[in-house]
């Protein structure tokens, strides 16, 4: 099915085939359950009062994706997203899950993940790639089992980033310091640095980058 919009207001809307939104996916109410099959080519998801759920069948957003109710929630399923805009993620919800599956960024973008807000990850595996992108973090948090930085740069600032497994190919800037190379698993108890570099600081101030290990796994160090 196509449609050049697309809005969900109320009671459960279930997919039973593939489905290509030109423009605008609206979830203003209700549940959209998509299932296993796929979303194409939709050129923005706004969620501004209802939940999305989800079994498998990748979903391709072109544009942003704006979770403005405090009230919806993504339950992913194993499936792959990608978006190419914004995220901006202000749920609350219990109902938010994060699946099995991976979101990949690949656009120039501010994000406003959700941080603290919600009671787990926001995502099972978020990867940022975009050969010249810069993915800027602002006002919370990013919190996911596994954050890959494939290629482009993760302007983190001065927000935290919770995990157990971070493996950054490109490149990282916390706190005004660059990272790069970088490949940490709390889950087996491995720090690998291949390449790193240390700034001088003549002025005698000291850079506030951390690293707050907080295993997951009882075998890790």
């Amino acid at each position: 099915n196509t449609f050049d919009d697309l809005t969900i207001s109320s009671g459960t809307s279930t997919l039973a085939t593939a489905l290509i939104v030109t423009n605008a996916l609206t979830i203003s109410g209700g549940t959209f359950a998509k299932s296993t099959f796929a979303i194409t080519s939709a050129g923005s998801l706004t969620m501004s009062g209802g939940d999305l759920t989800s079994t498998s069948g990748n979903v391709t957003i072109t544009g942003a994706v704006n979770i403005s109710s405090a009230a919806s929630a993504i339950d992913f399923g194993s499936e792959a997203w990608t978006v190419s805009g914004t995220w901006t993620n202000s749920s609350t919800s219990a109902s938010w899950d994060a699946g099995t599956g991976t979101v990949t960024f690949t656009g120039t973008a501010t994000m406003t993940f959700a941080g603290a807000n919600l009671a787990e990850d926001e995502f099972s595996t978020v990867s940022f790639n975009g050969a010249s992108a810069t993915f800027t973090m602002a006002t919370r948090n990013l919190r996911a089992a596994t954050i890959n930085v494939v290629a482009g740069t993760l302007a983190v600032g001065t927000l935290d980033l919770v995990f157990d497994n971070l493996d950054v190919d490109g490149t990282m800037t916390m706190d005004g310091q660059t990272v790069d190379n970088i490949d940490i698993d709390t889950d087996t108890g491995t720090l690998t640095l291949t390449a790193w570099t240390l700034y001088a600081i003549t002025s005698g101030g000291v850079p506030d980058v951390r690293w707050t290990m907080n295993p997951s796994a009882a075998n890790a160090n």
